[in-house]
């Protein structure tokens, strides 16, 4: 498992000062213990995405989903923290910094909705083949 953190890019805009905090309030993302971890590599295993995590703070659970047509890993995974200071801690990094995963830049959300179910999973599948 190679990882590698960089130093982020910086960009400057030009914002009012009066649209800034309401752009601020609209695009702020639900805050949560849990991480939502997009651009995995499929042959990442659990192991390695709570390796990279535990530096943050103590990881509950790491859920990598699979895809019930294919039975292959899907390319993100869920991250659940003990306390939601770690979740912050790693959401305000990655989203700061560079990381990468086995040559794949990282991305990170808050998950919005809780860990979905393996039938919940299969009927949204069936539901878009339709």
């Amino acid at each position: 498992m190679t990882v590698t953190a960089s130093k982020p890019q910086t960009r400057t805009f030009a914002v009012p000062v009066a649209s800034a905090a309401a752009a601020t309030a609209a695009f702020r993302p639900a805050i949560s213990k849990s991480l939502l971890l997009r651009k995995v590599p499929r042959k990442c295993t659990i192991e390695d995405i709570r390796a990279v995590f535990e530096a943050f703070g103590a990881v509950r659970d790491v859920y990598i989903p699979l895809n019930f047509s294919t039975g292959r890993k899907e390319t993100y995974a869920f991250i659940e923290f003990e306390n939601l200071r770690d979740s912050m801690k790693a959401f305000d990094y990655l989203t700061k910094n560079e990381m990468l995963l086995e040559g794949i830049i990282l991305r990170v959300d808050y998950a919005r909705n809780g860990r979905r179910s393996g039938q919940q999973m299969a009927e949204a599948e069936q539901t878009v083949a339709a």
